[in-house]
């Protein structure tokens, strides 16, 4: 998880949790 992602997860969880979702997708 880049530092990027860290900062978004700490954020906002739910966001993070559905980017994650989507990169695995890919």
């Amino acid at each position: 998880m880049d530092k990027r992602r860290t900062i978004a997860f700490k954020l906002n969880p739910d966001v993070n949790q559905t980017d994650k979702i989507v990169c695995d997708t890919l």
